[in-house]
């Protein structure tokens, strides 16, 4: 199959906000906040613009978006207001859209605004020094300001605070038209026209399962509801919001939907059509009798919650129009004789029972998701499910076999990770032309002819991690057992051919007589894994790999690439010829002695590029300052990468053994965080980015490490956030720190570099608030710092990269060819990018 690839945007997206609040920082600490608390309590969408960040063109141009997304302005004057080109830069795009714009006169007066004088006329003296080149522009600012000062607004001096606040979150409320959707109240008579309005609006049928309740994408792809037109009308109609890719709909919104089902019958909730809260739930499994109007269950507890209570499903099998369970930490029990067959969206953890129903049928099912399940075997003989798309039973540790899959041919998404019991698939799996992800991970117990996986052209993602048993003695099997191959799809490229073709095909190759030894059959299979014109994600880590081939260098679309736990002792040069390889995992390869030259991304596309490398925990590498020369020889290349204008932003992530931290490195903590103040830099478009280093230094007793009771999970994860505001948002480094990994002492070097447009991308990532460059911290944090000391290091790129070379040229005497290349493309790095931060 032809490989067809989808390439993505990054460009940032139309945010939507009830309200835009332009204020400087002098109103912060006080009045804003307690504006942005009453607006917050309201359900109302405030963008908050903190005026002590400092703004490049990046940051500029995605405020100008925020304020055209804003149905409301709420502008907050004081004294220092007009001594800010940001502010005045807002005024002026706010005024130009003509829409509703509420004037608060904090500490000063209407009149000083609209005339420019006291405070006003002391800032325009210096921007017309400042801007006497644009005096246009100025003309443009002392016009908005007149025409705000014009407007019907607050005059807050001598006033009560709190009260006026009231008062203009409820003229907000008005100008929006929330009233009018709250001024329902008890009068319904209109209520069912309205519904109906809504539903067409949604361009919902009889048949499908979103409803007011809430939204899902994947529903919607299904449903032929085209996001790129439908989503964009509802956003624009302030039904629902997008946010960090998930789709949600407005409170009120959603508190309005659901009294509409509780209307059908207030105490009732077995005749509604929709149950979203789990002590509903328990009353409507009580009553075990046929739920005619249920349609959908969504269910979430708590951890906590799981635990304390268990509840009966007996009478699901009593709901036969049901086409939406979601059941999340849910803890169940009971019989499960049958289950509606209109399901289209299953998703049920520890769904107690050894396999479905029998009878369960549902032709319409799009997704299955049964994870941490009690099931044996999903079921048996085959099931027409020409719709599914998803099947996950991730965790499932009773799992034993997978059944035939012939009657699902259009399953894109098959994930057994953690399926400790499960031995057999069914070779049908062999027809799934469409097959996207295939994650075996941890499947210790799993035996698998891969000639009958040959065929998955469609294969981006394949995870094989710690599937010990994965191929042995049975994985190369006598013609006679290979008849199944047969009985095939005959359509797909490879399980058409003739048996005895397909043997020799994979036993030609090999060169041996008896089967191959457990731990290098998967080895000898991996030239033929470049059948996979599309594979972007390979994870092969732990597989006991005692050799990688040179054909590795075929899989030409690889994107992704987890060798880590193996026993080879080296690469092939073939590696580099992987120009598309962003991500590459060599953690715990202890027998690892030489490191390879790295490949360089060569396909520049327009987007976002993370490289990440992991050469964690490799005792056996025989030559340290090379990897260092590799290392950064290959830092340096993907900076010169980011720096076509092709690419939107840029991180680099790198774990490398070693207790030297480089010397461009000029502030440092004995201690998980680190405070960034970037305030005095954010103005200028030319600096490059920031880079933090931290060391890892193992305690003299080890065994505080983690014990491996959470195999494989992230140990240690990193973010960059304000001190003092919640939530913090993390990402996961995946390198581990199990026992019977890391046995002797541990020093490494882990290093991030953010490019200067993903950086800003973090002060703004959240559309309710932005974070102050002055105020933030680097924080690494970990379940078992017990084990670990950390020290940390940051200092922003550009300015200094050249003191990186010293350290190489008394160790690189041999190769100064090598290192005047660095020296010379990073000086022209910094001749561009001049920005000294050190002591300001």
């Amino acid at each position: 199959m032809a490989c067809r690839q989808i390439q993505r945007s990054s460009s940032s997206r139309t945010k939507n906000f009830d309200v835009f609040v332009s204020f400087r920082s002098d109103t912060r600490n006080g009045f804003t906040d307690h504006l942005f608390a009453a607006l917050q309590r309201k359900d109302v969408l405030a963008f908050r613009d903190d005026q002590t960040i400092k703004k490049g063109e990046f940051l500029e141009s995605e405020l100008l978006r925020a304020i055209e997304g804003s149905r409301v302005f709420i502008v907050v004057f004081s004294k220092d207001y007009a001594s800010s080109t940001w502010c005045m830069k807002e005024l002026t795009k706010i005024v130009e859209t003509g829409r509703s714009l509420l004037p608060i006169f904090y500490d000063v007066t209407p009149s000083e605004v609209r005339k420019q004088s006291g405070e006003f006329a002391e800032a325009f003296a210096q921007h017309e020094e400042r801007f006497k080149d644009d005096l246009e522009m100025l003309q443009k600012w002392r016009e908005a300001l007149k025409t705000s000062a014009d407007r019907c607004g607050w005059d807050m001096q001598n006033k009560q605070q709190n009260e006026e606040i009231e008062n203009i979150v409820e003229e907000v409320i008005n100008i929006l038209g929330y009233n009018q959707i709250l001024s329902f109240g008890d009068d319904l008579v209109d209520m069912h026209s309205r519904v109906k309005q809504l539903e067409e609006l949604l361009d919902l049928g009889a048949n499908d399962v979103v409803g007011l309740v809430g939204i899902w994408k994947k529903l919607l792809d299904y449903r032929e509801f085209y996001p790129d037109i439908g989503m964009k009308v509802l956003i624009e109609k302030s039904l629902i919001s997008c946010r960090d890719g998930e789709i949600q709909m407005h409170d009120l919104l959603q508190e309005l939907g659901k009294s509409i089902v509780r209307e059908e019958a207030p105490k009732e909730p077995r005749k509604w059509s929709r149950l979203w809260d789990y002590k509903d739930l328990q009353k409507a499994m009580k009553i075990n009798t046929e739920a005619k109007n249920l349609e959908a269950i969504v269910i979430e507890q708590r951890p906590e919650e799981f635990v304390q209570e268990r509840i009966r499903v007996d009478a699901l099998s009593k709901i036969n129009h049901l086409q939406l369970l979601i059941l999340k930490k849910v803890n169940t029990f009971g019989s499960l004789n049958c289950i509606s067959n209109e399901l289209r969206y299953l998703n049920w953890d520890n769904f107690p029972f050894v396999s479905l129903p029998s009878t369960f049928e549902p032709d319409q099912l799009v997704e299955l998701q049964l994870r941490y399940s009690n099931i044996k075997k999903l079921w048996e003989g085959t099931k027409i499910l020409p719709k599914l798309r998803t099947l996950d039973l991730c965790h499932s540790k009773n799992l034993i076999e997978m059944p035939d899959l012939t009657g699902v041919p259009h399953l894109t998404s098959l994930r057994l990770k953690g399926c400790i019991e499960l031995v057999q698939i069914d070779p049908s799996i062999g027809i799934l032309r469409e097959l996207i992800h295939l994650d075996l991970k941890n499947c210790k117990n799993l035996v698998l002819n891969l000639n009958i996986i040959f065929g998955l052209g469609s294969l981006r993602g394949l995870n094989l991690s710690g599937c010990s048993k994965l191929l042995n003695s049975k994985m190369l099997m006598e013609p006679r057992d290979t008849q199944h191959l047969e009985k095939v799809d005959k359509n797909t490229s490879v399980v058409q051919r003739s048996t005895s073709s397909v043997y020799k095909l994979l036993i030609l190759p090999f060169n041996f007589l008896s089967s191959p030894k457990p731990e290098d059959s998967l080895g000898l299979l991996l030239p033929y894994l470049s059948r996979f014109q599309c594979l972007s994600h390979l994870d092969l880590s732990f597989c006991n790999l005692l050799q990688i081939p040179d054909a590795i260098g075929n899989l030409h679309s690889l994107v992704g690439l987890n060798l880590g736990g193996n026993k080879f002792v080296t690469l092939p040069c073939t590696i580099k010829q992987l120009s598309k390889l962003e991500r590459l995992n060599l953690e715990h390869c202890k027998k690892l002695k030489y490191f390879p030259e790295l490949p360089i991304t060569k396909d520049i596309t327009i987007g976002k590029y993370w490289w990440r490398l992991y050469l964690f925990y490799c005792p056996s590498l025989s030559d340290i300052e090379h990897c260092y020369r590799m290392v950064t020889s290959w830092m340096t290349q993907n900076l010169e990468v980011y720096l076509q204008r092709t690419i939107s932003s840029a991180m680099m992530e790198i774990v490398i053994p070693g207790s030297q931290i480089p010397k461009w490195f000029n502030k440092q903590n004995a201690r998980s965080s680190i405070s960034v103040d970037l305030s005095s830099v954010m103005d200028d478009p030319n600096w490059i980015g920031v880079a933090f280093c931290v060391l890892f230094i193992t305690h003299e007793d080890p065994t505080n490490l983690s014990d491996g009771r959470n195999h494989h999970d992230d140990c240690i994860a990193y973010g960059v956030h304000n001190k003092h505001l919640w939530p913090k948002r993390y990402i996961h480094v995946p390198i581990y720190f199990e026992k019977d990994l890391v046995t002797v002492e541990l020093d490494h070097l882990f290093t991030v570099f953010y490019s200067r447009e993903e950086f800003i991308g973090l002060l703004t990532q959240d559309p309710d608030k932005m974070l102050d460059p002055a105020k933030l911290e680097f924080e690494i944090i970990s379940d078992h710092f017990q084990g670990l000391r950390v020290v940390l290091f940051w200092g922003p790129g550009g300015y200094s990269h050249l003191l990186v070379l010293s350290e190489y040229e008394e160790r690189l005497k041999d190769d100064m060819e090598m290192v005047h290349k660095w020296r010379d493309a990073l000086k022209a790095i910094t001749n561009r990018y001049g920005w000294d931060v050190q002591n300001k």
